[in-house]
């Protein structure tokens, strides 16, 4: 069985397509373009598939790459709501 993809390489394959660059990614979540990089190299790795075409001066999405983006997008929104109904559900619950 394949691995999973970690959901934090998801989020940070999402800030990569939205900023269109590694650096733009790395400046918005803290972390150096190497970590970017090597990121997104265990993510192909991990679904084994290419998700970006590189030069030196942009990316694009491959079309599994957009699938990918896609996909990935649905999770982490779906994720944001349910940590923010369950952030509800304690509170309302007094815990």
């Amino acid at each position: 069985m394949k691995n999973k993809p970690q959901i934090s390489d998801l989020d940070v394959f999402c800030v990569v397509v939205e900023s269109q660059s590694f650096v733009g990614a790395a400046t918005e979540l803290g972390v150096s373009p190497a970590f970017i990089s090597k990121r997104i190299q265990i993510l192909e790795k991990t679904l084994d598939c290419k998700l970006l075409n590189r030069s030196t001066r942009n990316i694009s999405l491959t079309e599994d790459g957009k699938y990918i983006y896609e996909q990935s997008r649905r999770i982490l929104v779906d994720l944001e709501y349910m940590t923010e109904a369950d952030a509800k559900a304690m509170a309302a619950s007094g815990t």
